[in-house]
């Protein structure tokens, strides 16, 4: 490699990191770990030299893009370890170009008119994953909500997502007998794992590097007890764990417990900020048959949509394959379905028309609460009305 003396400027990529720098000299700069302390910017800096496609690191350390004092000692390292180019002149364009970025990276006001890609809400992976939002399932230990979110990921992978599954509970060996068990007819590559101990907070910029690594699409915490910390009845701590996801800008599933109070509807365990930070929120069960893992799926709350209808899985378990299999969910779990749900399921069992006090009866509901489901039913074209009784328009 020539000397280098009079540098042109470098192309510029945002990592989530930070940035990437590159002169077409053949000199590599990332700066991460970028952030505002006693009134100057400080980050991280690591310096490669590449040639031919062979990267070789020179440099990483800690940098203060305000001080010139910093760059002087900077370059001065630089020129003792490979004097191949003016690091003055580098050095300086690096940290004019993160400082002038830095300072204008702040989140745009934006004019929102008429033109917009779809009105139809993006799922990554429907009716469970919301494209760029933090999606939730909940359950009581034990129900499936490890291997669901497997099953979640390798359907991904199956459309060329990469995941990243962040393990706060479990281990390497587990997590990928299972996945292998899952993907058993998919191809391998996808599926990246990191073990995880720290609360989200404290191992965000690890974090961030490992997405900008494997360039994941999609993020898998399991679950939320170590990733967010402290006690989870508190709103703060709650508050400050889902503000962090947001810097990950990507897709999320969390996976997280049932709370054990003995009420009517069991709700994630902690402060209710878990319920109104995320978007899609699931609650997973299992059937209480051992002979058999049915789980049931039950959309209890969507932020960009109307509730999904439940839906219903047999996990059928082989020494070395696991198959997800679509069940009849008002088969298994009828008494955990929505009032509407549960009319629709019982007229879906009927040869002849019934009149709203004998579906009250059957279900053990109002009857004013019936017949409003009935007369909603029929708006939708659900059902169809004979007189003073219902049956459903179409059974299959």
């Amino acid at each position: 490699m020539s000397f280098i003396a009079n540098p042109n400027p470098p192309l510029i990529e945002k990592t989530l990191t930070g940035y990437s720098l590159n002169w077409k000299e053949g000199i590599l700069i990332h700066v991460s770990r970028l952030r505002y302390k006693d009134d100057a910017l400080k980050g991280e800096i690591e310096v490669k030299i590449s040639n031919n496609g062979d990267e070789r690191h020179i440099h990483q350390a800690n940098f203060n893009f305000s001080s010139t004092m910093s760059m002087d000692k900077l370059v001065q390292k630089l020129e003792s370890i490979a004097s191949i180019a003016d690091w003055n002149k580098i050095i300086e364009q690096a940290r004019v170009k993160i400082l002038q970025l830095y300072r204008s990276s702040g989140q745009k006001i934006e004019e929102l008119d008429e033109n917009v890609t779809s009105l139809e809400v993006d799922y990554l992976y429907y009716p469970f994953i919301i494209k760029d939002l933090i999606n939730l399932i909940f359950g009581d230990g034990g129900t499936g909500k490890t291997i669901f979110a497997i099953y979640i990921a390798v359907e991904l992978i199956k459309k060329n997502y990469k995941v990243l599954y962040l393990d706060y509970e479990s281990s390497k060996e587990i997590i990928h007998r299972r996945y292998i068990r899952v993907a058993h007819d998919v191809q391998k590559k996808g599926f990246f794992y990191r073990k995880s101990t720290m609360r989200i907070q404290d191992d965000i910029e690890n974090i961030k590097t490992a997405i900008d690594a494997c360039k994941a699409d999609f993020i898998i915490i399991d679950s939320v007890g170590i990733a967010c910390g402290g006690n989870l009845k508190e709103p703060d701590i709650v508050n400050n764990f889902f503000s962090t996801l947001h810097q990950l800008e990507r897709t999320i599933l969390i996976l997280h417990h049932t709370s054990k109070l003995l009420e009517a509807e069991k709700t994630p365990f902690g402060s209710a900020y878990f319920w109104n930070n995320a978007r899609n929120v699931w609650e997973i069960i299992k059937n209480k048959d051992e002979d058999e893992h049915i789980i049931g799926l039950f959309n209890k709350k969507c932020n960009v949509s109307n509730l999904s209808p439940p839906l219903a899985y047999k996990i059928n378990y082989f020494p070395d394959k696991i198959f997800f299999e679509p069940v009849i969910v008002e088969d298994f779990f009828l008494n955990n379905l929505r009032p509407k749900e549960k009319v629709v399921a019982f007229l879906k069992t009927i040869e002849k028309p019934v009149t709203a006090a004998e579906i009250a009866k059957q279900l053990t509901l109002k009857s004013d609460t019936v017949r409003q489901i009935l007369n909603r039913l029929k708006k939708e074209e659900i059902v169809i009305k004979e007189g003073e009784k219902w049956l459903i328009k179409d059974p299959f």
